[in-house]
């Protein structure tokens, strides 16, 4: 063999045992003060390809079985050689769970590792605030502030649970859908603190970003505020930019586990009243047919034995169907249970907990719309889930239910349905709330179980009156400490029910008993109050001219569907939204 041929072999050698080499590297929990617990936040990674060849594949992440089976969450991967990019996934943080990565090629090639580790489990926190980076400037990197490199901005309003308010000196080179993002989340209540830039002037911004241009020290957009300062960042410091949430320890440390009281009750909803007695009934038949009586009969002709022998499976298989399925009334059914925050309009940033119960086995796909940021997480405590979830534009939650079976799942992202928005025909709150008045727009929410308006940390109770809904001096109301008080959210409270489970009683009314109070428990979770929980996120007091209204109501038929296989059963949405005083105090 010449040296040419030789050589040339080697390098043909080389380059087919050359592959892609991965490395997962600086994960950054939320905007870097940790997970939120009981939602769903931003996880950000970097990775590295270290190999000669270019990586194209699949990357995951799961909570390593904490939820049962894992079930992982995957989204496309390409890398070149010698590269790195960015991968952010929005995991459902419960406080527990230990999460890893994962990453396999077309080949089946992969690897894994763990991120965020602990002693015991993820770090969690409240919501931070942060100033923005640009990767590319070194010159303003300088403060003393938490820094936040603006290229891990997530894409969707749904990963921005972590942030809390944002200090900006530039405008950040965003795309358009980190753009909306971000514009939905100053709506939804996020606070821009503005700070001269090295030339001395405020960032200028346009296009969605334009209603954060002020004229004076401050002003409001939705639920959020701007507020102008004249300091650099050199020279901010935390104490400029007011008090931070807090994360605070309910002292008894009741509830543990949202999910699992949440889905508890959903699960007492979508329980057949399957006949029992006559199932038992039919299985004894048989087994007596297909065994003693099939076998005294063996001598008779054979292919009328064999022809029996199918026809009774064949008829005792549909029997159990359709005994089932009168179980259930022949329905596939989706029951929820969440809260919804206002984007404007009819859209809203949504959290809600699902129960899908299919009268035949399959795999199911759940899916709302592209273009709306969307999450999904399985909220199985043990036991197998086989179920996958997909990240992304085209976020999904690929599921297998047995027959007459369901599974709960947890889902966030955004969704047009009812109008939130209202008049405020009354505002007369200097201190304390003495008189507030609203006016619904047609489309609002219908069959409203509960109101409350928050002001100054106290929940009042809002009435209806005519076409309007009222709160008045004298109107009863609680610290919102003491908002829960009395309501059985604790930890052991959603094995009992306090005698309510009947699972002969109507759907309408087992719906009724088991989602008509969480509103309580939604506000609370919100607001900062105990319920009973063991920990929650104490916020500051905006301020007299700000008032929180949460509407509690039945889910109406302008809520969409994530399966098209599945009938809707109902449910409850806490509607939630920032309201401010149209004639502020002076």
């Amino acid at each position: 063999m010449n040296r040419a041929l030789f050589s040339l072999l080697l390098s043909l050698a080389l380059v087919l045992s050359a592959r892609a080499e991965l490395i997962v590297r600086n994960p950054v929990a939320g905007f870097g003060g940790g997970f939120v617990p009981e939602r769903f936040n931003l996880l950000s990674v970097e990775v590295v390809n270290t190999g000669a060849q270019p990586f194209e594949g699949v990357i995951s992440i799961d909570d390593g079985g904490f939820s049962g089976s894992p079930v992982k969450t995957s989204q496309m991967l390409f890398v070149s050689p010698g590269s790195s990019r960015w991968v952010q996934f929005y995991p459902y943080v419960t406080g527990y769970q230990r999460w890893q990565i994962s990453w396999r090629d077309a080949q089946g090639r992969g690897d894994s590792m763990s991120v965020l580790r602990d002693e015991d489990s993820v770090r969690t926190g409240a919501p931070v605030t942060v100033v923005f980076n640009a990767p590319d400037s070194p010159v303003t990197q300088q403060t003393r502030l938490r820094p936040f490199m603006e290229n891990l901005f997530p894409p969707s309003v749904t990963g921005t649970t972590g942030l809390y308010a944002a200090v900006m000196d530039h405008v950040p080179r965003w795309d358009a859908p980190r753009r909306q993002a971000f514009r939905d989340w100053v709506y939804r209540g996020g606070i821009v603190h503005l700070l001269q830039g090295v030339d001395g002037k405020f960032p200028e911004f346009d296009g969605e970003l334009a209603p954060l241009n002020i004229t004076g020290k401050s002003g409001t957009f939705g639920a959020g505020r701007i507020v102008r300062h004249e300091k650099s960042r050199q020279t901010i410091e935390a104490k400029d930019l007011g008090e931070e949430p807090k994360m605070l320890s309910d002292g008894t440390g009741h509830m543990t586990d949202v999910s699992g009281l949440l889905v508890n009750r959903l699960s007492d909803i979508t329980r057949p009243n399957i006949p029992w007695p006559f199932i038992y009934l039919l299985t004894v038949l048989y087994v007596v047919l297909i065994g003693p009586v099939f076998y005294f009969q063996r001598k008779r002709d054979y292919r009328v034995m064999l022809g029996a022998f199918v026809g009774t499976v064949a008829l005792f298989a549909w029997l159990f169907t359709v005994v089932g399925r009168r179980g259930y009334g022949e329905q596939q059914v989706i029951h929820t249970v969440g809260y919804a925050e206002s984007l404007g309009g009819n859209r809203h940033l949504v959290t809600q907990w699902m129960h899908a119960f299919a009268t035949s086995s399959g795999k199911y796909n759940f899916q709302y719309p592209a273009g709306g940021g969307h999450a999904y997480a399985t909220l199985t405590s043990s036991g197998t889930v086989r179920a996958d979830v997909v990240a992304g534009a085209e976020a999904a939650l690929h599921a297998e239910i047995p027959l007459f079976s369901a599974r709960p799942f947890v889902h966030g992202g955004t969704l047009a349905a009812d109008d939130t928005s209202v008049e405020i025909t009354a505002w007369e709150a200097p201190d304390r709330l003495e008189k507030f008045r609203i006016k619904p727009n047609a489309n609002f929410p219908k069959n409203v179980k509960s109101m409350y308006a928050v002001h100054r940390r106290r929940v009042y109770d809002m009435t209806p009156n005519g076409n309007e809904w009222v709160a008045e001096s004298g109107a009863n109301s609680k610290d919102i400490d003491s908002f829960t008080d009395g309501q059985q959210f604790n930890y052991y409270g959603y094995y009992s029910f306090d005698g309510e489970h009947d699972p002969n009683a109507p759907k309408t009314v087992r719906l009724e008993r088991r989602l008509s109070d969480l509103g309580t428990l939604f506000t609370g979770m919100l607001t900062g109050s105990k319920a009973h929980m063991r920990q929650r996120i104490s916020t500051p007091d905006p301020g007299a001219d700000t008032i929180r209204l949460f509407t509690y109501a039945q889910v109406s038929e302008a809520w969409p569907m994530p399966a098209a296989n599945f009938q809707f059963g109902g449910g409850y949405i806490l509607y939630s939204q920032t309201l401010q005083n149209p004639a502020p105090s002076k």
